[in-house]
């Protein structure tokens, strides 16, 4: 528990779940093209603070969108969300997944790249986007 109250994770199961992930990026101005499995929801006393899924519809599994609700202990959430992402992942069979920051955001930029050899950063053309592999064994 934390100062801001317990946090339980639970993977989207039914249309409300999903519903209530789309409400919470909407409403903190998160734009996206749909959600899909699995989308993995925190939620601390009924409300979501944040939210993991996968961009449906892609030629490789690509993990996003990825946002929480700023509360001061934003790397907690983010750090729960992506173990009980690449849980559900491994128990899948998933060899890998791919997910991308806006150049711009240096803050997780210098988060990801200081995981060490958790997370593979690609080359790419795309100027705009720094693209990660997380690949599991």
């Amino acid at each position: 528990m934390t100062e801001h109250g317990a946090t339980d994770y639970t993977i989207a199961k039914t249309s409300g779940d999903y519903r209530q992930a789309n409400e919470f990026l909407r409403h903190e101005g998160i734009s996206h093209k749909g959600l899909s499995f699995p989308t993995i929801i925190a939620r601390r006393e009924g409300y979501v603070v944040g939210v993991l899924s996968t961009f449906p519809k892609q030629k490789r599994v690509v993990a996003g969108p990825l946002h929480v609700k700023s509360e001061g202990n934003d790397i907690f959430l983010v750090k729960r969300l992506t173990m009980a992402y690449d849980g559900v992942m491994q128990m899948a069979k998933v060899k890998s997944y791919i997910f991308g920051f806006n150049a711009d955001n240096e803050k997780w930029l210098a988060l990801i790249r200081g995981l060490g050899t958790l997370y593979k950063e690609l080359e790419t053309d795309d100027k705009d986007t720094v693209w990660f592999e997380r690949k599991f064994q």
